[in-house]
């Protein structure tokens, strides 16, 4: 039976088509007696009896559930779709295979100013990229949206639209082919008015550039305080140090004239004490001397030359070729490389481990001190690695950071003489180098040396 949601419309449907004697249709729904609902459609065209009056119909009816249901799910997904696309804050638009618009949401016509009406079937290029901001014409040959039909691929990045009203605005796109079977049927654009984004950015890019020109204008403030300060610093350690030495010069002179004039006469007890004097105000005067080299390190205008770093070794060897004498020490030096640098700093630097390794060799061998170099890549550029080792006293593995410091002594200024500040100046020197410098050393075996300098053709990269 006919189900009685349906029945009133089917009735009046067929007494219509009856009373004016016309083709009936009508789908409708009934029910078997097994209780399943299934949908019919029935077809019926008038026909006439010989003496010509009406006869009825002459028709068929046939089960159309299958069919039903596909449209009740493509209605669904419709539905579904057309909610999504009218409600999407992106802009949607669908072209067919002659790149003609046939479908643009809500979000588009907001966007183009253009209803889809005013732009249906026909090319959307002409409507919104038809000329460039710089009012160029531009062709839609060579448009990369359009092109991503002919191409087959899908093609996104950033354009510029025109609204309806005439001005330029930038979006992102992404340009998707339809493709069935390998035959082009049309493309999906999505596209989003990045106008807002694009204010952001150079608003945010404009405050980057007025702090960092603050930035700048206060480091430069900065510097220059640092370096009036800076001045004034060497200035008073210049006359400091002159002041200083003036006094400690006359305690080691004057010292050394009563030792000579009453040594016949002194005790030995008041000979120790004399001695002691003496001794003192020379170690003062050199570590006058370390401080005053040291400072300066920080504050001379630094030009860098080749410097061949056999030559500048040699040089050292000769200051210091007395102590080496006394010591019989051997000095082996392989081939060393030019690098860039000052000449006299690397000569100090140099005459400063001589010294110490002099200084601190072992008693029971004879002092050996090796100097080579090898190439280095770091970071992807080169480096002259010099590798300075000797076979003295050496020290601890957890004092090889604090060895750089100023003033710090390995051992008691009886067992050894010197300031605390020769290392301290190496490392200084080496950093003005752009360089690095490690030290490693093993207790009663001996210390080495690792220096790590730009190579002359990367110097400034």
């Amino acid at each position: 039976a006919v189900l009685p949601e349906d029945a009133a419309r089917t009735s009046d449907e067929f007494s219509n088509a009856f009373q004016q004697k016309k083709v009936y249709a009508s789908d409708f729904r009934i029910r078997r007696r097994s209780g399943d609902v299934r949908w019919c459609s029935v077809y019926g065209s008038p026909y006439y009896n010989r003496d010509g009056s009406f006869g009825g119909f002459a028709g068929s009816i046939s089960d159309i559930t299958e069919r039903k249901i596909a449209e009740e799910k493509l209605e669904s997904q419709n539905i579904l779709i057309n909610t999504i696309t009218n409600n999407t804050l992106q802009a949607l638009f669908l072209m067919n295979d002659k790149q003609y618009c046939t479908y643009m949401n809500p979000a588009a016509e907001k966007m183009t100013g253009y209803k889809l009406e005013e732009v249906q079937d026909k090319p959307l290029h002409y409507y919104i990229h038809h000329t460039h901001p710089d009012g160029r014409h531009f062709p839609i040959e060579e448009c990369v949206i359009d092109s991503a039909l002919p191409k087959q691929a899908q093609t996104m990045g950033e354009e510029v639209f025109i609204h309806k009203d005439g001005h330029f605005y930038p979006v992102s796109f992404i340009a998707s082919p339809i493709v069935e079977n390998g035959i082009p049927k049309g493309t999906v654009i999505e596209a989003r008015d990045t106008t807002e984004e694009k204010q952001i950015q150079q608003a945010l890019r404009n405050k980057e550039q007025q702090a960092m020109a603050m930035l700048e204008e206060k480091v430069k403030e900065r510097t220059g305080e640092l370096e009036k300060t800076n001045y004034e610093l060497l200035q008073f350690t210049s006359v400091a140090s002159h002041d200083l030495k003036e006094p400690v010069r006359k305690i080691a002179v004057f010292g050394g004239m009563l030792q000579d004039k009453l040594d016949d006469t002194l005790d030995d007890a008041s000979k120790r004490y004399l001695n002691n004097i003496v001794e003192s105000s020379r170690r003062m005067a050199s570590l006058i001397d370390d401080l005053l080299s040291y400072s300066r390190l920080s504050h001379s205008a630094i030009h860098f030359d080749d410097v061949d770093l056999n030559k500048v070794v040699q040089s050292a060897v000769e200051v210091l070729e007395i102590p080496i004498k006394e010591k019989e020490a051997q000095i082996i030096v392989e081939e060393l490389p030019v690098v860039k640098g000052v000449p006299l700093q690397l000569g100090q630097v140099f005459q400063n481990l001589l010294s110490n390794s002099l200084k601190f060799s072992h008693p029971q061998r004879r002092p050996t001190i090796k100097i080579r170099a090898v190439e280095l890549t770091y970071d992807g550029q080169l480096f002259d690695k010099i590798i300075y080792e000797d076979n003295g006293i050496g020290f601890k593995s957890d004092q090889a950071q604090r060895i750089f410091e100023v003033f710090y002594r390995l051992h008691s200024k009886d067992s050894y003489e010197g300031t605390g500040v020769g290392l301290a100046i190496v490392k200084k020197i080496i950093s003005l180098h752009h360089g690095e410098i490690i030290a490693l050393g093993k207790e009663n075996v001996g210390a080495s040396f690792e220096i790590r300098l730009p190579r002359s053709d990367n110097f400034n990269q």
